[in-house]
């Protein structure tokens, strides 16, 4: 067993010893889970649009990294293959769509 200080609803500190305070919680328990009296658990996790489009962003760079994309656009696609074209344009249609903020 563990002994953690709960603040405003939130683990804030987890140590072994026993202290005023302190309450008793599970080995499992984190700093910054959620207590509600009764049980522990993680916050809900949220991810904005930006986060969202930033990480399909960089699943083309496998494909088109940032540097050829800029070559790309410098000297035109004549003569990229189909498979290499096609993903120069699906990443350029993403990065057209970039949310605010």
């Amino acid at each position: 067993m563990a002994y953690v200080k709960i603040e405003n609803g939130k683990v804030v500190q987890k140590q072994p010893n026993e202290a005023e305070g302190f309450i008793q919680a599970p080995d499992s328990v984190m700093c910054g889970m959620l207590y509600d009296g009764e049980t522990f658990k993680l916050p809900e996790v949220t991810v904005s649009p930006m986060d969202e489009w930033q990480k399909s962003l960089a699943q083309y760079d496998e494909w088109i990294p940032r540097p050829i994309e800029d070559l790309i656009d410098a000297y035109a696609t004549i003569g990229l293959n189909s498979f290499t074209l096609k993903k120069y344009q699906e990443k350029k249609a993403l990065r057209a769509e970039k949310p605010e903020g």
